[in-house]
Parts: C-alpha cells; structure tokens; sequence
C-alpha cells in the first residue's frame, strides 16, 4: 500500500533541526480517461526537541493530525472534525537512517532555499532530495502499480515551530 500523505522515506525523530513548511501531496494516475490527479495539502512542523506535527487535507482543511513525542515516547492521532484523538503504540527512539546522510558524490542542488542531496532507494522510491541541515526529505518521487506519487515540502521556515503544535488542544476528547 502507498503513502500518498508523506514521504515514503521515513525520517525518525531529529533533535536539533527545528522547522516548519506546508506540504504537498500528489498522486497521478493515467486511466482510459485521461489522467486522474490527487493533492493533498498539509503542513509539517518539528520542534528543537524532535517533537514532529503531521498535516493533511484537502482543500486547506486538515483531515489527519499527527503528533510523535520522542520525549515523552507518546504518539498522538488527532480528528479536527470531530476533535478527538487516540493514542498510537509506543515509538521508541530511532536512530537516523543512513539513507539520511549524504554518501560521498552525491548529487546535490538547491531546492527551497536548502542544499539537498539525491538518494535512490530502488524497491522504495524513484528519488529522494534530502537536507542534511534538515534531516529530512524535502521532495520525493516514487512509482507503484502505475501510479506515480510526489510528496514535497515548500515555504520552509527555519528555527522553533509554536509549542502548542505539540500538544493536543483541550477540547478534544479521548476516542
């Protein structure tokens, strides 16, 4: 099954790299009546501390909110339609995968204002753009079953996203 809602390559949590950039997900599709396309929107934000905040929607309306506490060891399902939430498995530390870091010759450019790097992970995706100052992937392009997937970041903001981005708003309930 394809991720269509984020990046194939998964970046574990990251201390130290503090961001905040709205996302773009597409999938395209040719059928006998041309080509069918979905974008999802969204925006992803993660604090000095590794704290990550996953969006997606349609139309700049959220219909998922994700929320991974490296801290706290919490992960957190957020419904802003319903303004509920559930709390995910436990999630372990994770170590940065070495796909993360730049192999020596790799091809490089700048892609949002940040130096990226390329990797290619045959079996999981076509092309990976990377920054290392980051430590996640900013564009990716990815083939399955004829159906091509593009997931990007844009309008990227350097330094600490807003604290309570990580914490589950008060009126939502438990589900």
């Amino acid at each position: 099954m394809s991720n269509v809602y984020g990046p194939r390559l998964v970046t574990p949590p990251v201390s130290g790299h503090p961001f905040c950039a709205s996302t773009e997900a597409a999938s395209e599709k040719k059928t006998w009546l041309g080509l069918r396309r979905k974008i999802f929107t969204g925006v992803i934000a993660r604090d000095g501390q590794g704290r990550l905040r996953t969006e997606f929607g349609v139309r700049g309306q959220p219909l998922v909110i994700g929320i991974v506490d490296p801290v706290s060891l919490k992960a957190y399902a957020l419904d802003p339609r319903r303004e509920t939430f559930f709390e995910l498995p436990e999630c372990p530390p994770q170590p940065v995968l070495p796909a993360l870091q730049k192999p020596p010759g790799a091809e490089t450019q700048r892609i949002e204002g940040l130096e990226c790097f390329r990797r290619v992970i045959p079996e999981l995706i076509e092309e990976a753009w990377i920054s290392s100052e980051l430590q996640h992937v900013v564009l990716e392009r990815a083939v399955d079953g004829g159906v091509r997937f593009t997931w990007r970041m844009y309008d990227i903001r350097l330094g600490e996203p807003d604290p309570a981005l990580f914490r589950i708003p008060p009126t939502y309930k438990q589900a």
